[in-house]
C-alpha cells in the first residue's frame, strides 16, 4: 500500500508547486498593473525648487513629447504594456525583457536629478514586479 501512495504524494507534491507557481505569476502581474495605476494618482516629480508636483497621469499624458528634447525615459512606459501584453498571450521570455528595459528605462530618470516622488518609485516597483512575474514564470 505505501509503494501505491508514493507516487500519488509525488504527484500532488508537484501539482501545488504548479499551482502556487501559477497564482504567484498571476499576482505578480495584477500587482504590477495596480502599482502602475496608483503611480498615476500620486505625485511623480518635484516641480521647480521642491514646490509642488506633476501627478503620473500628466506625465503619462504629455511625457511623450519629451522624446524629442532627449526624454526617452517615458518610453518605459509602452515597454511596461508590452510586457504585461506578452504575458498575457504567454510569451514569457519577450515579457521579461520588456520589464527589464522598462525598469532600466524607469531608474535612467534618476541620472537626470530631479526629484523623484512617490508616484515615480511607484511605476519603478511596477516594472520590478513584471521582471518578479518573468524570472518565477521562467522557472516553471
Amino acid at each position: 500500500m505505501c509503494a501505491a501512495v508514493a507516487p500519488a504524494s509525488r504527484e500532488l507534491g508537484r501539482y501545488c508547486r504548479e499551482l502556487g507557481r501559477y497564482w504567484l505569476t498571476r499576482l505578480s502581474v495584477l500587482l504590477s498593473v495596480l502599482l502602475f495605476a496608483a503611480a498615476l494618482y500620486a505625485p511623480a516629480i518635484a516641480l521647480h525648487g521642491g514646490q509642488g508636483a506633476v501627478s503620473g497621469a500628466r506625465i503619462l499624458g504629455s511625457g511623450w513629447r519629451g522624446l524629442q528634447h532627449g526624454y526617452f525615459e517615458w518610453l518605459a512606459n509602452p515597454c511596461l504594456l508590452a510586457s504585461w501584453v506578452c504575458s498575457w498571450v504567454g510569451w514569457k521570455r519577450l515579457s521579461l525583457i520588456a520589464a527589464c528595459v522598462a525598469c532600466a528605462l524607469a531608474l535612467a530618470f534618476l541620472a537626470r536629478g530631479e526629484v523623484a516622488r512617490t508616484g515615480y518609485w511607484l511605476w519603478v516597483c511596477s516594472a520590478a514586479a513584471m521582471i518578479s512575474h518573468g524570472l518565477a514564470a521562467r522557472e516553471g
